[in-house]
């Protein structure tokens, strides 16, 4: 094999996949990066057998073959070059000569025979939407998937298409974020999707902040994602989400106005008098106020408040102020909508903005001492 790259070129497909290379690989080769070189151009694969990463770019191939090689010690090497170009090659022993300018490098390199290859077929596009669109879905959701291997289930995010509306879901069973689209830019197929929030974290970290194009394809019991020349192989998980429809409260037209930034420096204040056996602050509403109050013998004591449109009947809920705060995080506007029922009912928080994806959290109330 032997190539001749760009620097230029390489860099925009290491800086993408050296995020991927496995911290503790379940098989030796896995700790090597694949690269492919045909007429065609050139690609480097990173996999953990449950994920795999592709990104393919134009070179000047010279002599076609395939091998590993080392893929910290290699992207590592690739940043330090001065010379804007290199040349890799390597002999039928996989002994590989890298030279950029007047730097000269020999790395041991194997045969990537055993090593995960994505299919060669074109699988049929079931689902495609703009990059940043579905990036900010992801994020906005992944924050409340569990992380509890006993229930490893709820350890995923639930895609959801139906006509133009296409809904993310994710929810540890203390608490639920689901955001919607509603826009025609989601085509494709109708479903649903369990995704590994594995698979959503590498998904996050592989697309852009941009409107290009971005497919999900279908094979098995695995799913397909291309963007431009990266491509995203992952397992989905196998089983049925849980119905999560029944603990979404209902709006009941009358809500809580809150204005994000002052309640996120409240919630900072008041969780900072919270500890790990004890995580509950109350939220007490009274006309025109809102407080804010925690106490326990190991941390201390503190109240704060803030003027809120409320009115009605005093009313006192218990809520984690951490996941509170998780929530208002991922809002970009100005204000959220909270509705509260009673001390017993989960909490719904609500934001809707016309141009972007609707948002909606659900935070399961705590006991209060009396």
């Amino acid at each position: 094999m032997k190539i001749a790259f760009s620097k230029e070129s390489v860099l925009s497909v290491v800086q993408k996949l050296q995020g991927f290379i496995p911290i503790n690989p379940p098989l030796p080769l896995l700790s090597n990066v694949c690269i492919e070189a045909t007429q065609e151009g050139v690609s480097f694969s990173i996999s953990d057998l449950n994920i795999t990463v592709k990104g393919s770019l134009k070179a000047k191939v010279e002599e076609e073959g395939s091998l590993l090689l080392p893929a910290k010690q290699f992207f590592a090497l690739c940043k330090e070059f001065i010379s804007p170009e290199f040349t890799l090659s390597s002999s039928s022993t996989y002994l590989t000569m890298i030279k950029s300018g007047g730097s000269q490098f020999r790395l041991a390199g194997a045969s990537s025979e055993g090593f995960p290859k994505l299919p060669m077929q074109t699988l049929p596009i079931v689902f495609s939407c703009p990059s940043i669109s579905l990036k900010e879905m992801l994020m906005k959701t992944a924050f409340a998937a569990g992380k509890d291997e006993a229930r490893p289930i709820f350890n995923s995010l639930l895609l959801q298409k139906q006509g133009s509306t296409t809904t993310i879901t994710g929810t540890d069973g203390k608490r639920l974020a689901r955001t919607s689209s509603h826009t025609s830019s989601f085509e494709g197929w109708e479903g649903s999707l369990v995704l590994p929030l594995r698979t959503v974290q590498e998904m996050i970290q592989l697309l852009d902040n941009k409107d290009e194009q971005v497919s999900l394809s279908l094979h098995e019991d695995k799913l397909f994602l291309q963007m431009g020349s990266f491509f995203l192989q992952s397992r989905l998980l196998v089983g049925d989400y849980p119905d999560v429809s029944k603990i979404i409260p209902s709006k009941t037209g009358s809500s809580i106005r809150l204005h994000r930034e002052e309640l996120t420096s409240l919630l900072r204040q008041i969780a900072l008098f919270t500890t790990t056996t004890s995580h509950c602050v109350r939220f007490a509403f009274s006309p025109g106020e809102l407080q804010l109050s925690v106490a326990n013998a190991e941390a201390g004591e503190g109240t704060v408040s803030m003027p809120v449109n409320f009115q009605g009947d005093p009313l006192q809920i218990g809520f984690n102020p951490h996941f509170f705060l998780d929530a208002l995080r991922h809002v970009k506007e100005e204000t959220v909508d909270l509705e509260v029922k009673d001390s017993y009912s989960p909490g719904l928080i609500t934001v809707e903005a016309s141009d972007k994806p609707s948002s909606l959290f659900v935070l399961m109330p705590m006991r209060l001492d009396t």
